[in-house]
């Protein structure tokens, strides 16, 4: 596999892969205000994966990447209740 490597020990080896030939996992948790929490990330130093987008009946998502490009979904759903 392109990119991969092996690392072993005495009792075995595993194999890492690049992100990029891998799946994508999502969490989203939910937020009161997406536009504020969506800023705070990028301003953490987050990248922007997606922007907030209306997907309809007044839910909002988006989504960013942390350092190390695990995606974290924010979603802004009225219907829900979040804990405060």
């Amino acid at each position: 596999m392109l990119g991969s490597r092996s690392v072993g020990s005495s009792s075995g080896s595993i194999l890492i892969s690049p992100a990029s030939t891998l799946g994508t996992t999502l969490l989203s948790t939910g937020v009161l205000a997406i536009y504020d929490a969506y800023e705070r990330l990028l301003d953490c130093g987050a990248q922007a994966r997606n922007s907030v987008k209306d997907v309809g009946g007044d839910i909002r998502v988006a989504s960013v990447a942390d350092p190390f490009g695990n995606v974290i979904g924010l979603i802004q759903n009225p219907h829900f209740r979040v804990k405060e």
